[in-house]
């Protein structure tokens, strides 16, 4: 009976520990995710507007690359959304005995 005592007050333990990781790698997963899509955003903003710019905004190719732009933007903010949603949870806790 003392060593599942034992156990409960280590998964005590572990789950208050993870409670405490688990929001910092869900905000660490957001940094990441913004970074990355920070690029691709840029790149298709930019091409948008040198397309505007060089062929006019009522040409096909300009109008295409504003759409790209837009759909990147679309993405970013949908994904997002489901980020900064997200929670994770602990899904399961081991006992282990090394002796």
């Amino acid at each position: 009976i003392r060593w599942q005592e034992s156990v409960r007050r280590g998964a005590t333990g572990a789950l208050a520990h993870a409670h405490t990781l688990l929001p910092l790698q869900r905000d660490q997963a957001i940094a990441a995710f913004e970074a990355s899509f920070a690029t691709s955003r840029a790149i298709a903003d930019a091409q948008a507007a040198t397309s505007s710019a060089s062929l006019g905004s009522d040409h096909a190719d300009a109008r295409l690359a504003a759409a790209e732009a837009e759909d990147e933007e679309r993405q970013y903010r949908a994904l997002g959304a489901a980020l900064s949603g997200a929670s994770l949870e602990l899904a399961s806790l081991a006992y282990v005995v090394v002796g």
